[in-house]
């Protein structure tokens, strides 16, 4: 699993829903955008969309997360295998397992988003399922985001142009 920081809690990814993690890179974001929407950047050809995840998981209010800002410059993204890329606090590990605590996952929190709770080199761990962090309606409106900044991208036709 991919360990890191979030609102200063750790959590866990399983290894196979994280492509790669990234260092912050300048995301652009239009006025109106849901809170829990970081922004969005180029990959190659591709826009992706950033979601903040302290704000979506409800342990943080949203805020700039542009990479100048304090502690900005040592965020990371998780690129999930399918779907939009994590802004978290950082990275920390790629580890194996865990002992499972004894109290489990609340089954109704955040769309039932944390699986487990482990306990990984004597610090917990809750153990996160990508595909859970967001329900049908929030995933279709996150599409329909992405593809309008997708859009507005491929007009400016330069990697970086802000679009917003």
């Amino acid at each position: 699993m991919v360990v890191f920081l979030c609102a200063g809690l750790r959590f866990g990814l399983p290894a196979e829903q994280v492509r790669e993690v990234l260092p912050l890179p300048s995301l652009w974001r239009r006025e109106g955008m849901p809170p829990h929407v970081a922004g969005f950047f180029r990959l190659g050809d591709a826009v992706l969309p950033v979601l903040d995840l302290a704000h979506l998981l409800g342990l943080r209010e949203a805020g700039a997360v542009d990479g100048a800002e304090e502690g900005g410059l040592y965020r990371h993204l998780l690129l999930l295998a399918s779907g939009p890329a994590l802004l978290v606090d950082r990275a920390l590990d790629l580890a194996a397992g865990g002992e499972a605590l004894d109290d489990p996952a609340p089954p109704d929190w955040q769309n039932g988003c944390m699986t487990a709770r482990l306990l990984l080199g004597g610090e917990p761990v809750a153990l996160l399922d990508s595909s859970r962090l967001l329900d049908a309606h929030e995933a279709a409106r996150l599409a329909a985001l992405t593809a309008d900044a997708e859009r507005r991208a491929r007009g400016w036709g330069e990697a970086g142009v802000d679009a917003g």
